[in-house]
């Protein structure tokens, strides 16, 4: 998958069609932040440094990272622990363990 289309699918998760520009860069920039954190906390890369954009788990990691930043403050905090869960299994199982060839 691309980064385009991962991040169009993150923008129908939160459940709008913007073609505002900035806020649509502005979804982009949670994405963005998003996968950097995913790196950083240790998830596995690919030979390129990069994260498996086709790892449903990546996809769902960006879904609740978005949600807990856009729009759905009344239930922020338990999006943001799903978040969390999905970061950790992303870092900690052995078949993600972090790896760069």
């Amino acid at each position: 998958m691309l980064i385009a289309d991962l991040k169009e699918k993150v923008k129908v998760s939160l459940r709008t069609n913007t073609s505002d520009a900035a806020l649509v860069d502005e979804i982009g920039d949670t994405v963005d932040a998003c996968l950097e954190d995913l790196k950083r906390s240790g998830a596995k890369l690919q030979t390129d440094g990069t994260l498996n954009l086709d790892d449903p788990l990546v996809l769902s990691a960006c879904k609740m990272y978005a949600r807990s930043v856009y729009g759905f403050e009344s239930d922020s905090d338990k999006y943001k622990a799903c978040y969390e869960q999905v970061k950790q299994q992303l870092c900690m199982y052995s078949a993600y363990s972090a790896t760069v060839v």
